[in-house]
């Protein structure tokens, strides 16, 4: 017998501690960020540390509340028991504004154009700083899990 679960279940599923541990696993520039030649145009083409990393409005928190309220569950990754984890590559501009979004890690159903479709809506982020509070532009990678509910399938 299945169980049907609830429309929040469906839409995003993963835990703050797990979310971050993932970030820092990917290689996310916590610390540091490469901006090079092929990936970001700019006058600095070697490794430069940065004072301050992009941040969503409001944080973490804040950001897996939106992306919790404005990513849907496709209905062919459903019907498909597909899951699996999106990762996301893009870049947050001097003016805080997302560009060259990319999926680097697929999973297939709908699930890929459903996080991309998030980006779209996506306010301004804070920019990342370089010494001196300088924006700069930095790639950033963000992982989005699309996991159903145990009972689903």
């Amino acid at each position: 017998m299945k169980i049907k679960p609830t429309k929040l279940e469906l839409r995003l599923s993963f835990s703050l501690p797990a979310f971050l541990f993932f970030l820092l696993s990917m290689g996310s520039p916590m610390l540091t960020a490469q901006e090079s030649q092929n990936t970001i145009q700019d006058d600095d083409s070697y490794p430069i540390t940065i004072e301050r990393m992009p941040e969503y409005p409001g944080g973490v928190e804040e950001l897996i509340k939106f992306l919790s309220k404005n990513v849907r569950y496709p209905a062919k990754a459903k019907n498909n028991y597909i899951q699996g984890i999106v990762v996301l590559q893009f870049i947050v501009e001097r003016d805080g504004s997302i560009s060259n979004t990319e999926v680097v890690e697929h999973v297939g159903g709908g699930c890929d154009e459903a996080a991309l479709a998030v980006f779209k809506k996506m306010p301004k982020w804070s920019p990342g700083l370089k010494e001196g509070g300088v924006p700069v532009r930095v790639q950033y990678k963000l992982p989005i899990q699309f996991k159903l509910p145990i009972g689903f399938y």
